[in-house]
């Protein structure tokens, strides 16, 4: 549920955006200013829970794929 609760964060911020129909960039100094922190904390919580799971489950697996795609995760940040 934690690791819901941050991507859900990472939502409301696009909604809050979204009504206040902000530019491109707007956005991107919105995205640096707080999604890039809370997708610093989501990173830091899957790579401290990773290993603390079976490797056969499947929340192993979703958290080593996140992990694996990190990089195109984040892109959004800078590209939108």
């Amino acid at each position: 549920m934690v690791a819901r609760s941050k991507c859900d964060a990472l939502y409301r911020i696009e909604r809050k955006m979204d009504e206040l129909q902000l530019d491109a960039d707007q956005r991107f100094e919105c995205w640096q200013q707080y999604a890039v922190p809370k997708l610093i904390e989501l990173k830091m919580w899957l790579e401290k829970n990773e290993s603390k799971l079976a490797k056969d489950t499947l929340t192993h697996t979703a958290i080593k794929y996140a992990l694996t795609q990190w990089g195109n995760l984040i892109a959004y940040c800078e590209h939108g």
